[in-house]
């Protein structure tokens, strides 16, 4: 769904209709407030990404020099969404808050964040914030996730 202030990604399952191969995306552009999250490993990430990252551009282009918040909430992403995530980091303007959140213990996506910061060629406040609890956990992590915390609570 798209509007002049909202740009909407729902996440959308593999094909065996388990896990969400691509992440879901909350772009906010009134409140310069932009989210994405959960898993990216879409089989063609370049296409995936593509009109993600020209609604960016397009959208920097008519607010130069003015900051932005931009949420990362990864639960995995693969490599050719790597690459398309530190795209859409090198399109943020100078000075914007990123807060890139990883669950707690969660290291490949804690390293994953300290990673990207060394390799932007720009000044952005980048934090890395533990989380028990991602907003993108959903569905089947989500019922993993209480039959986990049933059996360890030994209802």
């Amino acid at each position: 769904m798209e509007t002049d202030t909202l740009f909407i990604i729902e996440e959308k399952s593999d094909t065996s209709g388990n896990r969400p191969d691509t992440p879901w995306v909350r772009f906010d552009f009134l409140a310069k407030v932009f989210n994405m999250g959960g898993h990216s490993m879409p089989e063609d990430a370049k296409a995936f990404y593509q009109p993600i990252i020209s609604r960016l551009k397009e959208y920097f282009e008519t607010i130069p020099n003015q900051t932005v918040t931009f949420h990362f909430e990864f639960v995995y992403f693969n490599s050719s969404s790597s690459k398309m995530i530190l795209e859409i980091l090198e399109l943020l303007p100078e000075n914007s808050t990123v807060n890139w959140y990883c669950r707690n213990g969660d290291e490949d996506m804690f390293e994953a964040g300290e990673e990207f910061k060394p390799i932007l060629d720009k000044e952005l406040i980048f934090n890395i914030k533990m989380k028990w609890f991602l907003k993108a956990l959903r569905n089947t992590e989500a019922l993993f996730f209480i039959d986990w915390f049933l059996r360890y609570l030994q209802f």
